[in-house]
């Protein structure tokens, strides 16, 4: 079962990289907020996941099921998250 923390380790790595080289600043925030949420979640600190500094006040979802064209989930995720 190694190569499973291998390739996430992999996986971090290249996002970190990535986010080193980003020029665009929103899509830097982006990688290093990925990366922030990722390490919280494996290091099973859920709580501070869900703080409000962590958290946009209009979320905005887009989904890919296989296909290039976006998955029309935000009206629904919206409805039953009311």
């Amino acid at each position: 079962m190694a190569h499973y923390p291998d390739g996430h380790l992999g996986h971090i790595s290249d996002i970190e990289r990535a986010a080193r080289e980003e020029r665009d600043p929103h899509r830097r925030a982006m990688l290093w907020n990925y990366l922030h949420h990722a390490a919280l979640e494996v290091s099973g600190d859920w709580e501070d996941i869900f703080d409000p500094e962590m958290i946009v006040d209009d979320p905005q979802y887009e989904m890919h099921l296989g296909s290039k064209l976006p998955h029309p989930t935000r009206s629904r995720l919206r409805r039953s998250l009311r």
